[in-house]
């Protein structure tokens, strides 16, 4: 949804080296069968996002995306944008480069006069006109897709949206099919799915288009139903958040809070979590935190305790997040970090927090520790603990015809 940063005193690393993905084609000159198939994109996490390399045009032009799971639009930036120009010209050490597209060199471009304008949480924003040409993604060669061309923005990189396009923000009425719903009518995969794979953020994750990867979690795959609006309609991936726990090295527990009870967004384009405020300050009071306007967290004393300082190795401490039929432990240093790397003892608490229930969040360091599958359909997201850095893979198709039961009957086949 909004597109933050992890602080600069999260210690891990970043890659920013990523392929193209594959297919699951049974044959690489055409399309799969009417049943479906897979399509894997390969991703890092970049900038305060999930970025992944799609190709758009005739001849191609590679361009890094930012993989949102938590809105609908499809946009890149205008290689003439003035923002990148700028900061292209003043030698800004983060750029557009490699994030932006021509479009005047693609034969195949088709401009469509209909506006687009959208402003994320953060005030970040994109602003031109829509488009049609053709994309390639992760194997798949889609023609013409609908994508908009911001002339005006302020992002380094452009957003491929993969929630409900109910949600898409042209400035008219005109609406148009997202990637997911366009390799479904393209026929390359079977059914209205996708599973994220995030991995620990630091290594390359993937997601799946129409598949499953059985390797990359643990236990089952439990289904959670998504939450609709006030007036019943799906608009975003919302899942209810039950309770809240921190586990000690020793299993036991402390409660936060045990009937948390509302929805919260599964959202692949915002870093951190976002949590209401009482729960959040439960936290803050627990590790005895004070609001640091400095770097503007909460922070306090004794992190040795809780964080190994070698980037490594994971703490002993988690987070332990309370669903329908689920748990997902989120190992403690993804939301308790240094503040710097020459000081093991001062940590922030790297969580946001809002009074706003529309913007209650599961971001990245939440998703990384879950293997989830977007089931729109059927209007469900499955859940389970997620493997790091697996590179078996045991990847089986969701196929057509087969109901609310295709996603159990391919975890089963």
């Amino acid at each position: 949804m909004k597109l933050a940063k992890l602080p600069s005193g999260f210690s891990r690393g970043c890659f920013f080296f990523y392929g193209y993905g594959r297919a699951g084609i049974d044959s690489s000159d055409k399309p799969l069968e009417e049943d479906g198939g897979w399509i894997r994109l390969p991703f890092v996490f970049g900038e305060g996002a999930l970025l992944a390399n799609v190709t758009i045009g005739n001849p191609p032009q590679v361009v890094a995306f930012a993989l949102d799971t938590g809105s609908a639009d499809i946009w890149v930036e205008s290689a003439a944008n003035p923002f990148c120009e700028e900061l292209e010209a003043a030698g800004a050490a983060r750029t557009c480069a490699g994030k932006t597209f021509n479009s005047s060199t693609s034969s195949t471009f088709n401009s469509i006069p209909n506006e687009f304008y959208i402003q994320y949480f953060d005030k970040t924003y994109g602003q031109g006109l829509y488009a049609t040409d053709t994309f390639g993604i992760g194997g798949a060669t889609l023609s013409n897709q609908t994508f908009a061309v911001a002339s005006k923005g302020n992002l380094t990189h452009g957003v491929i949206g993969l929630g409900y396009e109910f949600t898409e923000s042209s400035t008219t009425t005109y609406e148009y099919s997202g990637i997911l719903r366009s390799l479904r009518e393209q026929r390359y995969i079977g059914a209205m799915v996708y599973s994220l794979y995030t991995n620990d953020l630091f290594t390359e994750g993937n997601i799946l288009f129409g598949g499953i990867d059985r390797a990359k979690y643990d236990g089952d795959l439990v289904p959670l139903p998504m939450v609709p609006d006030i007036d019943g309609y799906y608009t975003h991936v919302g899942i209810e958040l039950q309770s809240l726990q921190l586990e000690f090295p020793d299993k036991k527990t402390h409660t936060f809070n045990s009937s948390i009870n509302l929805p919260f967004l599964a959202d692949s384009g915002t870093t951190l979590l976002q949590f209401p405020t009482d729960i959040f300050m439960s936290i803050v009071d627990y590790f005895g935190a004070e609001y640091n306007s400095t770097i503007g967290f909460y922070t306090f004393t004794g992190c040795s305790k809780y964080v190994p300082f070698e980037s490594d190795q994971y703490s002993n401490y988690s987070m332990v997040f309370g669903f329908d039929g689920i748990t997902i432990k989120v190992t403690l240093d993804y939301l308790v970090n240094f503040v710097s790397a020459d000081d093991h003892d001062l940590c922030q608490i790297i969580i946001s927090y809002t009074d706003d229930p529309s913007y209650y969040i599961l971001g990245d360091t939440f998703l990384n520790s879950a293997y989830v599958v977007y089931d729109f359909g059927y209007n469900r997201v499955f859940l389970a603990q997620a493997n790091f850095d697996v590179e078996n893979e045991d990847i089986v198709a969701v196929r057509k015809g087969l109901g609310k039961n295709a996603i159990a009957d391919a975890i089963a086949s």
